[in-house]
């Protein structure tokens, strides 16, 4: 945004109309901003002052406690959940509560269906919101199993770590969050 005071010529140079200008220009950036946030709230990925609606809309209890990010998972989830199951809707909700990747396997036989989180190490932070999501969506005679991917010893093996580097890690830090 260009600012007002380079668009007067004759007057520019006055300390009062600088004065009245640079007042004028934080009541337009404060108006841009407000604007920017409203359009923010129109989306669900991206609200926040509006989330509170969003989630009335949908039929979620707000839960203030939880970020607004965590919020907005829950939203999204529920948002697809609508309609018929399906590999792909199981798929999309748990990809929005695991922020990653996960691949949906059906085992037709066994009355059972395994979602593995691929590109998520460790147990996502809201499992137990993925797990009620999934109990209220998927088919009832249905089985679910979660498989969770870990750093391994193996992985580890192959980078450049060294002992003393890696002791200043808990395990669990090291198998579900290292980068490697």
């Amino acid at each position: 945004m260009q600012n007002l005071i380079n668009k007067l010529t004759i007057y520019g140079e006055s300390k009062q109309v600088k004065d009245l200008q640079k007042g004028i220009q934080y009541a337009l950036e404060k108006l841009w901003e407000a604007g920017d946030a409203m359009f923010d709230n129109v989306f669900a990925a991206t609200a926040l002052d509006g989330l509170e609606l969003w989630e009335r809309a949908y039929g979620i209890d707000t839960d203030l406690s939880l970020s607004a990010n965590h919020r907005r998972e829950n939203l999204i989830a529920q948002m697809r959940s609508a309609g018929t199951t399906t590999v792909a809707m199981l798929k999309s909700v748990a990809e929005s509560y695991a922020n990653g990747s996960v691949a949906v396997t059906e085992y037709y036989g066994d009355y059972k269906f395994t979602i593995t989180f691929v590109s998520t190490r460790g147990i996502p932070a809201q499992m137990d919101k993925l797990k009620a999501a999934v109990e209220k969506i998927k088919p009832a005679h249905l089985a679910v199993e979660y498989v969770y991917t870990y750093v391994t010893h193996g992985e580890i093996k192959g980078k450049p770590y060294t002992h003393a580097q890696l002791a200043s890690y808990t395990h669990d830090y090291i198998r579900n969050n290292l980068e490697v």
